[in-house]
């Protein structure tokens, strides 16, 4: 079997989130059949519950405030993707606002890159669980940072059928593959 070096990318927060624990998990896995694993992700309490190892995990420090925090986080990758990307075979990357950075560094760089996606929502179901105008404003960002690169990725992780019927209906057809509830 091939041995891989590996990219992982994620934002972290101060609340722990189930999709960010799967990703961390799915990173250990790929570490543990040996492949060579770095994660990066900034301080925050989803990357503080998993031991990765025997992965590597690079934490950027950020201050931990709603809008602050990605901003510092993505001027961080700016400079520090150039520098690992052309080091690794396969860029995995969580969904989330990391996630469209990644990918244009990825493609920059012409490596491939997987999306481990964990929901699915349309704008349209979004907008209407939003419930004023500034949470449809945050709405709107966060489905245009997730979606669309989505039709650059390379691959597609799911963690559930649904997830990935529901991206299947919204038009993605990359090649795909559900790993189930990684989370322990």
């Amino acid at each position: 079997m091939n041995k891989l070096s590996i990219l992982g990318v994620t934002e972290d927060t101060m609340f722990v989130a189930g999709g960010r624990l799967a990703f961390f998990q799915l990173m250990r896995s790929l570490s543990f059949v040996g492949n060579f694993v770095i994660v990066v992700t900034n301080t925050g309490a989803s990357s503080a519950q998993v031991n990765i190892t025997p992965a590597r995990m690079v934490r950027l420090s950020v201050p931990q405030k709603r809008f602050v925090a990605p901003a510092f986080f993505i001027l961080k990758l700016f400079t520090l993707l150039p520098k690992l990307i052309p080091l690794t075979q396969v860029v995995l990357v969580n969904s989330g606002y990391t996630l469209p950075i990644v990918v244009v560094f990825a493609k920059v760089f012409r490596k491939k890159v997987v999306v481990l996606q964990h929901d699915a929502l349309s704008l349209e179901y979004s907008l209407r669980l939003a419930t004023s105008r500034s949470r449809k404003l945050t709405t709107i960002i966060r489905w245009i940072s997730l979606y669309p690169p989505l039709k650059l990725v390379d691959g597609i992780i799911s963690v559930s059928n649904e997830t990935l019927k529901k991206l299947k209906a919204m038009g993605f057809e990359k090649p795909s593959f559900v790993v189930g509830n990684v989370v322990e």
